[in-house]
């Protein structure tokens, strides 16, 4: 883990998460049940910390949902042109598709 200014226990975990979901959206909540079921109490301002830790690193993109409300991240793999394509989100399961195309472009 190249990318993490520091290391925590907790911090690693989260990051191992998204690494292991890398082709989904996580909720600061599925990371508190994670780490509850590995036996570490965390909180979840502590788990919001290192969320925006992960993001400023370019580790991991956040996304609000369509009310603005609720947001969820999702593993970037430290690749800081994930702003320059478009995201395809399955209306069911969730799934972020990374469409890298050069005609979507014509579409703005």
């Amino acid at each position: 883990m190249n990318t993490v200014s520091y290391h925590t226990d907790q911090k690693n975990m989260i990051f191992r998460y998204f690494e292991r979901n890398n082709d989904r959206q996580i909720s600061a909540s599925e990371i508190k049940e994670e780490l509850a079921a590995a036996n570490q109490k965390i909180g979840l301002a502590t788990i919001y910390r290192h969320l925006d830790s992960l993001e400023k690193q370019g580790v991991i993109r956040k996304f609000a949902d369509e009310s603005g409300k609720k947001s969820c991240w999702q593993y970037a793999g430290g690749n800081e042109n994930c702003s320059g394509h478009y995201h395809l989100k399955c209306e069911k399961c969730g799934k972020i598709i990374h469409l890298d195309c050069g005609f979507v472009s014509d579409i703005d």
